[in-house]
């Protein structure tokens, strides 16, 4: 009990007033400014005006058990503008939901058709590749080894050299495009990074003028 704390009502100061002014007890006067009093300091108030048939539950009435409010927390700048960059590319991502129209079904279906196209393009392109060379090979072969068999077998070099060849285009072609999406990926670190710093600025600047204020 000798640990609480009382709220600090305009009838308690009255009584502290009492004391100061008729006894000249200062030393209570400093908790006037205060939000609460200790239950130690209204014990020694109640004795002081004890002669004055004023006791403890007159001064408490009307006061309530005094607790502390829960220190506010200083804002952590970088959290904070990371929270509030998020929130701003999730509100963009379901306005885009929103208002697009295009029925991603189909869209799908679109992509695993241009997909399936594409891959049947390459081996198309392969084999035809194949197919010339063996038969270029084949015609050159006979004309300078004079057989058939030499023939065949500089024409299927000739045609796996091509189809070879097809393959590293394909290999580079690939890498090119993911280098590509690396540099886009790059490229999007970095202006979050730079959104999010921007942020940062802001809500310092925010917290400045607060503390100003």
């Amino acid at each position: 009990m000798t640990n609480l704390n009382f709220t600090l009502t305009d009838n308690i100061r009255k009584y502290i007033d009492l004391l100061v002014n008729k006894k000249q007890l200062d030393k209570y006067k400093s908790y006037l400014s205060q939000p609460s009093i200790p239950y130690s300091v209204l014990k020694e108030i109640s004795n002081e005006l004890h002669n004055d048939n004023i006791y403890l539950q007159d001064i408490i009435k009307g006061s309530l058990i005094y607790i502390p409010p829960k220190p506010v927390e200083p804002i952590n700048v970088e959290k904070e503008a990371k929270k509030q960059y998020l929130l701003k590319l999730h509100a963009e991502n379901e306005y885009s939901k929103m208002v697009s129209n295009v029925n991603t079904s189909k869209i799908k279906d679109q992509m695993e058709l241009t997909s399936y196209g594409s891959q049947a393009s390459i081996v198309f392109n392969m084999l035809a590749t194949f197919a010339t060379l063996v038969a270029g090979g084949i015609y050159l072969g006979g004309k300078m080894y004079g057989s058939q068999l030499l023939g065949l077998a500089f024409g299927l070099v000739c045609g796996a050299f091509g189809v070879g060849v097809e393959v590293w285009l394909f290999f580079l072609k690939a890498s090119s495009t993911q280098l590509e999406k690396d540099k886009e990926v790059v490229k999007q670190g970095r202006k979050d990074k730079y959104e999010i710093n921007k942020r940062i600025r802001n809500i310092k600047k925010q917290q400045e003028m607060m503390i100003t204020n």
